[in-house]
């Protein structure tokens, strides 16, 4: 067994001595920064990343890996690498305080992104303003940028044209530009820095140019009237490809003719005259085997013919067609299949969908994939079939009974299409060369054999389930996923809860990992996402989550031989981020909460982990608390864990006041590193250096009962705490938000355990908002209690009793906690409304509540001040409950409505003649 205590590794890798430092402060939460975006070289010799604090401006970071030299690009973000790492791109926004002073001025859309490249071996910085789009070269130091020129003005200052967009062409060793004019689309040639560029007619009789730079502009092929969009090389840079069309066909509906370089020639491929037509903009991507060529197609749309609902003329003011045309209304009909808000808001994404089709190289022959019947067809590098699904079946279902698929195997060769499964919630992995798919059903593992069209299950007979142990909602389980295959397609990795086996599309199952005793989840890392697939003799690197000890490590297993080696394992959590594709380094993250997750470095044996980054120094100032982990039972006996993390300077035997921070599972918690923002959520530093113990516990749901499963494990749990002398039992805090705000508002129903309590978007009525809209997506919620996170089962026809029971609005009257409720007036997943039917009971019960309604806000805050401002009265509420703090004012007086204030615009100083 793998016990965390016998494998702490050397100093290196230790989290440290507790120690005592400081409060967390509001200002520390602002400036505290997030890796955003690693990226490594593909020889694995630099890493680069935004550094991203919660308020403010970005850092952009340049890191050898063999060294410790460290380069910086001030306000720079979304890094780009050439494959050895000398040059770094790195985008350059205008500054917050630039942002926030146009957005005061109505200005914001004029302002403009930089771009600044950086030397990884000099420092040297090239910094290129306004800039829409550019390219790094793999090769030869070339960087493309497209600079947004300011449009020129007349002697008296009017705008005499749009701004105009030209191409710089950027020797980086040198600094010296050449301009390629105003260009269309570009992009460069793996590796090398050959650069291939389209040029637009500029006027009626012109001709558009499909140009290659390589020192010098070569000419590849010119058209009268014609456009060159979708500029596409292969892999290995031996291909390209290119959409052209007419310039004067319509923008929006414009066909265009598919082109790709073979044998030094640009040859046209054709498309049958079958209702659809290659569009812009599109995805033009080759096989790595530069064979096929994959392209999306749309289908011809049916002309216009309504009639519009323009005047022109007097007879037009009594025409009925016309008026009519004007009218603005909406018809909901029984057997739509999407309701109309999911309509609308997919109407935009379900126009630009593309129906995949190929063409086969060696012949140019052209099949289509994708159909009305089933739209999706993934891409991929299999020979023979693809995976190709639809909802169509299901659209109306997915309103009460969540989201499923039919899946089909797709000839390559033909099109024609052939059901694996139907009535799938989870998609099948398809092997390398497509002919068996293998898919979940109903907790079993099955396999289809696409060209013998015969299905088996591969589970049969297996002492292990393979579907969700942990599952508790009114669903199947889902299963735990697949690994990579056998690149010979002769087997499959498939996991079961804690173990990895090899699943062979022969029948035969071996189990390569034997740690389900231990309580060890193991997975594999696929660090290529262009070649998955792992044959005998790989050494594969896994995770592997201790479900007993809460900590995640790294381990090796060799295919073809027995036993997993653990590599890094400590109490702590590691993650990996990215391995060099020419070369045996890894990028991974290390945590726990107090440690930060940065970046570390090793290579594939991980004997010498080396920290990379040190990007939040300040942590070392900082107090923290402590954590550990606490048992218990539910009120149905059922063993529950949970995080208990002590306050900073915990004393043994004085009880503190305790905040209840909850949603499901918590406890994989333990070891990582809380995320250090203002938001929607206590930071739980914040809360555990400033006097409060936090209690993250575990729920385990009934179905049918969520509300008295959320009470069966929270008051035994929080009774643990209070047995065990840490908890003031005068002084315990219950924080929820969505679906934990729900059970945080029925809970204070059940029970009057908790001083506080704060519930954030709660649902208070399941009768209500059981058919009321999740406005991001339009749905209707009812899938949401049928079979989904609400976990009621039956619909409230079948079983109104169950809403009722639920719902905390109908227990309102047994309230006697304070609560604070949330809600943002745009929530985009729960109806706001739903806080206001809460509200209105408990205002009409004379009991104590305080609404805080942030206006144009969705379900999780998103302006900032808003987001900090909940945070203070959370603290506050909190403080004055559990810790005897005076009562806030908005708390015990509420705040008179008055208009936000307006920002003052600055006066200008007259200049002197």
């Amino acid at each position: 067994m793998f016990a965390i205590r016998t494998l702490l590794l050397s100093a290196v890798l230790s989290t440290g001595a507790y120690a005592e430092g400081r409060p967390v402060t509001l200002q520390d939460l602002m400036a505290f920064k997030s890796i955003d975006q690693p990226v490594l070289s593909d020889n694995g010799a630099v890493a680069a990343f935004s550094a991203q604090p919660d308020r403010g401006d970005a850092v952009g970071v340049v890191r050898l890996t063999g060294g410790s030299k460290k380069l910086t690009v001030s306000g720079g973000t979304a890094p780009v690498l050439t494959p050895d790492g000398r040059y770094v791109a790195f985008w350059q926004p205008a500054s917050l305080l630039e942002q926030l002073q146009a957005e005061q001025a109505k200005k914001k859309d004029k302002l403009k992104k930089a771009l600044v490249v950086i030397d990884s071996q000099t420092g040297r910085q090239q910094r290129f303003e306004a800039v829409s789009r550019f390219a790094l070269a793999d090769k030869g130091g070339r960087l493309a940028v497209e600079l947004e020129k300011a449009p020129s003005s007349d002697e008296k200052g009017a705008k005499k044209a749009k701004a105009e967009k030209i191409l710089l062409l950027v020797n980086l060793e040198n600094g010296q530009p050449q301009s390629l004019g105003k260009v269309a689309d570009f992009a460069f040639k793996p590796g090398s820095d050959a650069l291939l560029y389209a040029i637009d007619p500029k006027a009626d009789g012109d001709k558009g140019e499909l140009r290659l730079f390589t020192g010098q502009s070569e000419l590849v092929q010119s058209r009268t009237g014609q456009l060159y969009r979708q500029l596409s090389f292969s892999k290995d840079g031996k291909l390209y490809a290119a959409l052209r069309g007419n310039k004067s066909d319509d923008e929006q509906s414009r066909p265009y003719q598919v082109l790709v370089s073979q044998g030094g020639k640009l040859k046209e491929l054709q498309t049958p005259e079958d209702g659809f037509y290659v569009s812009a903009p599109n995805e033009l991507r080759f096989t790595l085997d530069d064979r096929r060529l994959f392209v999306g197609r749309k289908p011809l749309a049916a002309p216009d013919t309504r009639v519009t609902p323009d005047v022109h003329s007097q007879s037009d003011l009594t025409n009925i067609d016309k008026i009519v045309a004007g009218r603005t209304l909406e018809v909901w009909q029984g057997d739509d299949p999407r309701i109309k808000p999911q309509e609308k808001l997919s109407y935009k994404e379900r126009q630009k969908h593309r129906y995949l089709g190929v063409f086969h190289l060696n012949n140019g022959r052209f099949v289509s994939l994708a159909d009305k019947k089933v739209p999706d067809v993934a891409m991929g590098e299999q020979s023979g079939y693809l995976l190709g699904s639809s909802d169509i079946p299901y659209l109306k279902e997915v309103t009460w009974n969540g989201f499923y698929r039919d899946y089909y195997a797709v000839n390559l060769s033909t099109g024609e299409k052939q059901v694996i499964a139907r009535h799938l919630g989870q998609a099948p992995s398809l092997s390398p060369q497509g002919h068996f798919a293998v898919f979940f059903d109903a907790g079993d593992v099955k396999i289809a054999d696409i060209r013998k069209q015969k299905l088996a299950n591969l589970s049969k007979g297996l002492p292990i389930g393979f579907g969700d142990e942990d599952n508790d909602y009114p669903a199947p389980a889902p299963g735990y996923g697949f690994g990579p295959w056998y690149s010979d397609g002769s087997a499959v990795l498939v996991y079961d809860k804690f173990d990895i086996w090899q699943m062979g599309v022969d029948g035969k199952a071996k189990q390569l990992t034997h740690k389900r005793a231990d309580k060890l989840e193991l997975r594999v890392v696929s660090p290529d996402s262009d070649r998955p697939e792992v044959k005998n003799g790989d050494k594969l690197l896994l995770t592997g989550y201790s479900d007993k000890d809460k900590y995640t490590g790294f381990f090796r297993l060799t295919l073809g031989q027995d036993g997993v080696s653990p590599l890094l394992v400590s109490p702590n959590t590691y993650q990996f981020v990215a391995k060099a594709k020419r070369s045996d380094t890894w990028l991974f993250t290390r945590e726990a909460f107090s440690e930060f997750p940065d970046l570390w470095v090793d290579n594939g044996d991980f004997r010498a982990p080396r920290k990379l980054t040190e990007v939040n120094p300040v942590t070392k100032e900082l107090a923290w608390g402590k954590p550990e982990l606490v048992h218990w039972h539910n009120l149905d006996g059922t063993p529950l864990d949970g995080v208990l993390i002590k306050p900073a300077g915990y004393q043994p035997g004085k009880r503190y006041p305790v905040l209840v921070y909850y949603y499901r599972f918590m406890t994989d918690r333990l070891y990582r590193f809380n995320e250090f923002k203002v938001n929607h959520r206590p930071n739980f530093a914040y809360y555990t250096s400033n006097g409060y113990a936090m209690f993250l516990p575990d729920i385990r749901f009934d179905i049918g009962t969520p509300g008295k499963s959320s009470v069966s494990a929270l008051v035994p749990g929080v009774q643990k705490l209070v047995d065990m002398g840490i908890a003031d039992p005068k002084a315990i805090g219950l924080h929820g938000h969505s679906w934990s705000g729900y059970q945080t508002a029925y809970v204070v129903t059940q029970t009057n355990i908790f001083a506080a309590a704060a519930a954030g978007a709660p649902v208070s009525n399941m009768t209500s908002a059981y058919s009321g809209i999740r406005l991001g997506t339009g749905l209707s919620r009812q899938f949401q209690y049928e079979t989904g996170q609400s976990r009621i089962g039956q619909s409230l026809f079948e079983a109104p009793e169950l809403y009722i029971e639920n719902s905390p609005l109908f227990y309102a009257d047994r309230i006697h906690t304070p609560l604070l409720i949330e809600f943002g007036d745009k929530d985009d997943a729960v109806p706001w409304q739903q806080g206001i039917e809460l509200y209105s009971a408990l205002r009409r019960l004379n009991k104590p509540v305080v609404m805080l309604q942030y206006e144009g806000e969705p379900h999780h805050l998103k302006q900032y001040p808003n987001k900090l401002d909940y945070t203070i009265k959370m603290k506050a509420f909190f403080d004055h409950f559990l810790k005897g703090a005076p009562a806030p004012t908005w708390w015990s007086q509420g705040e008179p409505y008055r208009p936000a204030p307006k920002a003052k615009e600055e006066k200008k100083t007259p200049q002197k003649a």
